[in-house]
């Protein structure tokens, strides 16, 4: 498709043709993410989901909705978590509140916030995950960087709702302490390891 539209350009028809053909083929890749998902949910737990679809209108606006945003997503990182996710969703018949609001929001993080949240949250209690029990949730945790796009990565997290602003912290005053500066205070909540996992999956 590259080659053609930009390299070899000989008519609109073989542009199409050729973007016609990427375009199934990028598909056909993706599927196979959610069908690879699909192979760890159980033949009751699809059963239970898919006869419950014809009076949950929601989940099956969720469903359709994964699908369409793994099919035109840029990244293919959003590709993968897309179906991850679409087996919690058909696992548990719906989603929880992080869930949807990743699926929703999943369009305005790129891969290197992805890669930056995956690495800040891995390291900044790395110690704590070696340990059951670890108490990881709702404990202030602190980066330290010189990459200030960490904090700007670190910042769309928190705005949905995927990490939390400190206690008794307002976002007014979280934003007027933190931006500009060499260290970032943020809590953990019940969904953040999740999304680690999730991200190294």
């Amino acid at each position: 498709f590259a080659a053609k539209a930009f390299y070899q350009v000989s008519g609109v028809e073989v542009l199409k043709n050729s973007m016609d053909a990427y375009m199934v083929s990028r598909f056909s890749q993706r599927l196979n993410y959610f069908i690879h998902e699909h192979e760890n949910i159980t033949e009751d737990e699809k059963k239970d989901f898919y006869s419950d679809l014809i009076n949950n209108k929601q989940n099956l606006n969720y469903l359709y909705e994964i699908v369409e945003k793994a099919r035109t997503t840029t990244h293919e990182l959003h590709a993968k978590i897309l179906a991850v996710l679409s087996s919690e969703l058909i696992k548990n018949k719906g989603f929880n509140f992080y869930e949807s609001s990743l699926v929703a929001n999943l369009h305005t993080l790129t891969y290197d916030d992805l890669v930056t949240y995956e690495k800040v949250i891995r390291e900044t209690h790395v110690e704590r995950l070696s340990k059951p029990n670890n108490g990881i949730y709702g404990s202030v945790l602190t980066l330290t960087t010189p990459d200030y796009r960490s904090y700007i990565s670190i910042q769309k997290f928190l705005n949905i709702g995927m990490l939390s602003y400190p206690e008794d912290v307002s976002k007014l005053q979280f934003e007027k302490t933190n931006s500009f500066r060499k260290s970032m205070d943020f809590v953990v909540n019940d969904y953040s390891l999740k999304l680690m996992l999730i991200l190294q999956h």
